[in-house]
């Protein structure tokens, strides 16, 4: 049973991986694509006396599509805003359940607001954005995709946590000063 879990683990893990690395990649076009819009907006605006209406709410909708694309990695790689001083101060029993109990949490909220989103996204069919002919569902699917991508990272750290031991064991020798660590 174990050996599946690991397998599936580790299948998810490389899934996660492809994920957030495409996307992470896709937000870097986006922002480079908003960094373009903006200069264009400001060159027109200021340079030619004719502001642009497409370009602030475009820049905007990129601005959302890339906080939701790269959470899926800023979460797998621990790099989301994080206040370390009350979970650093906790004993070890307690610091590991707290880590469980937040990726719990974090499970439970990516699920929730995954079905919200869906009927976001529905809703967005109706509606046209106000300075360029497109529907908002386009700009919605970011959020699916968000929540979703969480709550399969969360499955994959909450079966790495659930299968490691709850105290860790520091057996072993303790390193030399001769070892690469010790020397720096």
């Amino acid at each position: 049973m174990m050996s599946f879990i690991t397998q599936l683990n580790t299948a998810l893990g490389v899934l996660n991986f492809h994920i957030a690395r495409s996307a992470k990649y896709l937000a870097g076009f986006l922002l480079a694509l908003m960094v373009v819009m903006i200069l264009a907006q400001v060159v027109f605006r200021y340079v030619l006396n004719d502001s642009l209406t497409w370009t602030e709410e475009l820049s905007k909708f990129a601005m959302v599509w890339i906080a939701c694309l790269v959470s899926p990695w800023a979460y797998r790689e621990h790099l989301n805003v994080s206040i370390e001083m009350f979970h650093d101060a906790l004993p070890v029993l307690p610091k590991r359940i707290a880590e469980i109990v937040i990726t719990i949490l974090i499970m439970l909220i990516s699920g929730i607001f995954f079905v919200q989103s869906i009927s976001f996204v529905a809703a967005g069919m109706t509606i046209t954005a106000a300075s360029v002919q497109v529907k908002l569902w386009f700009f919605y699917l970011c959020m699916p995709f968000a929540f979703g991508s969480l709550f399969l990272v969360g499955i994959e750290r909450i079966i790495q946590q659930l299968s490691s031991p709850l105290i860790p064991h520091h057996g072993g020798t303790p390193k030399s000063p001769d070892s690469k660590q010790g020397a720096q």
